[in-house]
C-alpha cells in the first residue's frame, strides 16, 4: 500500500489531535499522503465540501482522530476502524464506510478492532448515555464528525480510525459550550466546564494524553 499513499487524502481534527498524527510522521520515509486538518463537529461538513469543490481530495480518504469509547472493550488507546456509522440524532440512520480501503488499513495495524460507531452532535459526557448508545446501536466507539463525512463524500472511498480516550464508564465534563459553531475550542468555557467538575476533568486530560500518544504510534505506525 506505501505506493498507493499519493492517492489517499488524510483528515484529521484540527488542534491536538492533528499535532499527533503529524508528530507521528516525523521520521516517516518516503511518500506520505497529504494531511489536513478539519474542524470538530458540524463544522466538519461545509469545510470538507470546500475541499471536494477545490479538487483537493483523492478517491480515498481516512479520517483520524479520537472517539469515546462505549463499550466494556473499548480500553484507552484503542484503535478502532468503523465498518459503519450511526446518526444518533433524529430517524436513525446508518451509513457504510469502504470495505477495501478499511480492510487494507486494518490489515497494517494487527491490534485495531473493526467495528460500528456512532455520530452524535454533542460530546456524551454521562456513562449512563454512553451504554444507552452503545447498546441500541451496537457500537463501539462514538464522535461528532463520521457520519457527517461520509455524507458529504458519497463518491469518495472513506475509510474511519479512531482512537478511543475515554472509557465507556467514565463520566467526563460537559464541554460542549467550549465548542464553538466552527469547531474551534473556546478555552474560557472549557475551563470554566473543568471547574465545574475538577475530578472529572483530570481524569478526561490525562486519558486524552494518552489516547494522543497512541494516535501518533499509529500514524507512525500506518506510514511507516
Amino acid at each position: 500500500m506505501d505506493k498507493q499513499w499519493h492517492e489517499l487524502t488524510v483528515l484529521v481534527p484540527a488542534g491536538a489531535e492533528y499535532s499527533a498524527v503529524k508528530k507521528g510522521l516525523r521520521h516517516t520515509a518516503g511518500a506520505l499522503p497529504e494531511i489536513i486538518a478539519v474542524p470538530a463537529g458540524q463544522a466538519i461538513t461545509p469545510f470538507v465540501k470546500s475541499l471536494v469543490r477545490g479538487n483537493r481530495l483523492t478517491e480515498n480518504v481516512l479520517m483520524m482522530g479520537l472517539g469515546g469509547g462505549l463499550c466494556g472493550d473499548g480500553d484507552i488507546g484503542q484503535g478502532v476502524l468503523l465498518k459503519q456509522v450511526w446518526h444518533a440524532v433524529g430517524e436513525p440512520t446508518v451509513l457504510s464506510c469502504n470495505h477495501g480501503l478499511t480492510q487494507q488499513i486494518a490489515a497494517r495495524l494487527s491490534e485495531a478492532s473493526v467495528a460500528t460507531g456512532v455520530m452524535c452532535d454533542r460530546v456524551v459526557t454521562t456513562a449512563v448515555e454512553k451504554r444507552v448508545l452503545g447498546d441500541r446501536y451496537h457500537a463501539q466507539v462514538v464522535d461528532m464528525e463520521s457520519f457527517s463525512l461520509l455524507q458529504a463524500l458519497p463518491n469518495h472511498s472513506v475509510a474511519i480510525l479512531r482512537v478511543i480516550s475515554d472509557r465507556a464508564e467514565q463520566d467526563l465534563p460537559d464541554i460542549t459550550q467550549a465548542i464553538r459553531p466552527d469547531g474551534s475550542l473556546d478555552a474560557v468555557n472549557m475551563a470554566v466546564s473543568f471547574a465545574k467538575r475538577p475530578v472529572a476533568a483530570l481524569r478526561l486530560i490525562t486519558a486524552s494524553l494518552q489516547a494522543l500518544r497512541q494516535l501518533t504510534k499509529v500514524a507512525e505506525c500506518l506510514f511507516q
